[in-house]
């Protein structure tokens, strides 16, 4: 997964942590299972060995956990939020940036860094 530059600083462990278990729960390991089990309760129910209602709770588990993220951010939608948050404002929003910096006037070059540590040959 790559971080996105609206998400907080990787620093915090636990949202690490929980962002790992997200990506397991809903990748492609996770839909490989839910394909499996749902086939497996379907041909159980087939065989009479699993009730219907056992079936429809292992169908609607599968669903709940693979639509979770479409059912919060239309929850989100419902409830009259945004289904995005709004992006944090930078810091440096009112601070602008000069297209050209002053020159030294003891500096012969037009590079403005020139000299900026070693003094100008004589």
């Amino acid at each position: 997964m790559t971080q996105r530059l609206t998400d907080p600083p990787a620093a915090s462990v636990l949202l690490a942590d929980a962002r790992w278990i997200e990506a397991l729960l809903t990748g492609p390991f996770a839909v490989a299972l839910g394909t499996i089990s749902i086939a497996l309760v379907g041909l159980a129910m087939l065989g009479g060995h699993v009730s219907v209602r056992r079936a429809g709770q292992v169908l609607l588990g599968c669903v709940l956990l693979f639509g979770a993220p479409q059912l919060a951010r239309g929850l989100r939608e419902a409830a009259g939020g945004d289904a995005v948050p709004p992006a944090p404002v930078p810091v440096s929003a009112g601070v602008t940036i000069p297209d050209k910096l002053p020159r030294r006037p003891d500096t012969p070059s037009a590079d403005p860094y020139a000299g900026a540590s070693v003094p100008p040959p004589r």
